[in-house]
């Protein structure tokens, strides 16, 4: 008999892959171009939040985050692969880019 968690976990691993067939289909027909510094984002903060739950026992339940990891750093370097990266010149700098600094510094 397998344990109602591994079950659970499975499913939530299709649903999340269900998840991502439409944006994944567009990327692939080139209608959804994905930036690659937003999906190295994502996927690192994936990683690391499924390296933690590992580190601390999380089981099946990781999985899902484990599997989620993996499209977003499969859609990275996709995206690094297509070299259609478009990066503000050094010049511009966004008005809200310096808000986490003032937080920052203001929390230091």
């Amino acid at each position: 008999m397998t344990d109602y968690k591994t079950i659970l976990g499975i499913i939530a691993i299709v649903i999340g892959f269900i998840g991502y067939v439409p944006y994944l289909r567009d990327m692939f027909r080139g209608t959804t171009k994905p930036h690659p510094f937003s999906w190295l984002v994502w996927a690192t903060l994936e990683i690391i939040a499924f390296a933690a739950q590992i580190a601390t026992g999380a089981g099946s339940g990781a999985w899902v985050t484990g599997a989620s990891a993996t499209v977003a750093l499969f859609v990275t370097i996709y995206a690094f692969r297509k070299k259609d990266v478009t990066i503000p010149p050094p010049g511009f700098i966004p008005p809200y880019s310096s808000s986490p600094m003032r937080c920052l510094s203001s929390w230091l």
